[in-house]
């Protein structure tokens, strides 16, 4: 089965693995990910446009590579700016943001004109969330924009008061990239929120692809609801146009 990855990141972090553009295309290559969703380290760390604009570079030279336009709060009319400059692009699927480190929460004013302007366009919204407290600033968001927000981390250790909270949210999305090896975290997923609101995330460069790949390869869940997990559900939610069925197995 070919992949679709909707966490990975374009740039150097403290990574054993490597920050650049040829590292990345030969692991997702390696790992069959026939696309991965991509943000910019630069555009979080360094400066948001040429963050962008070194992500809009590698994604238009590669086919497996697509993009989140990242949004910092901070500044918040350049974050709607870059928003209307990628909405159309073919590249760009969605939008990225880490509230943490900006210091705020996802329901501060600034952050509302780069979520409006992402609602607007249809751009689901990859966040950051390690917190040992409910997404209850997620999940008003997300029903009241009727914007998808997929929550990165899923909490983190906090990963069953995450899961647990957002049941009754279909706008809330379910993305379990961690360093936490922590057992039964799929299965516990697909009781609350179903196979159809949980996707795959890697968060290459960060995490090797096997440790995220493996947690799914070895819950106890059906081949159906894997299928659903390691493509047809981010074909569905960010319109990629691929095939909803490649392969037989991983």
């Amino acid at each position: 089965m070919k992949l679709v990855d909707v966490h990975g990141h374009l740039g150097a972090w403290t990574s054993p693995v490597g920050g650049g553009v040829e590292p990345l295309i030969a692991m997702v290559r390696k790992w069959n990910i026939e696309r991965c969703i991509l943000s910019a380290a630069r555009a979080l760390l360094v400066d948001l446009k040429t963050g962008n604009r070194e992500l809009e570079a590698a994604v238009e030279q590669h086919d497996e590579l697509l993009g989140y336009v990242y949004i910092d709060p901070t500044h918040p009319d350049e974050s709607v700016a870059e928003i209307e400059r990628y909405a159309g692009h073919p590249k760009f699927v969605g939008v990225k943001s880490r509230p943490e480190y900006h210091d705020l929460k996802l329901d501060a004013p600034e952050y509302r004109p780069a979520l409006e302007a992402a609602a607007a366009h249809r751009m689901p919204a990859l966040i950051h969330y390690w917190h040992p407290r409910p997404p209850s600033e997620h999940m008003a968001l997300a029903d009241e924009l009727d914007l998808p927000i997929i929550l990165a981390h899923v909490g983190g250790e906090s990963w069953k008061i995450c899961a647990e909270a957002v049941t009754d949210c279909p706008n809330i999305y379910l993305d379990y990239a961690c360093s936490r090896a922590d057992a039964g975290k799929i299965e516990h997923g697909l009781a609350h929120v179903g196979a159809d609101r949980i996707l795959l995330g890697t968060d290459l460069m960060l995490i090797h692809p096997a440790w995220t790949i493996g947690m799914y390869e070895s819950a106890e869940i059906t081949d159906a609801d894997r299928r659903k997990i390691f493509r047809t559900n981010a074909i569905r939610l960010f319109n990629l146009d691929l095939p909803p069925d490649e392969g037989t197995g991983t």
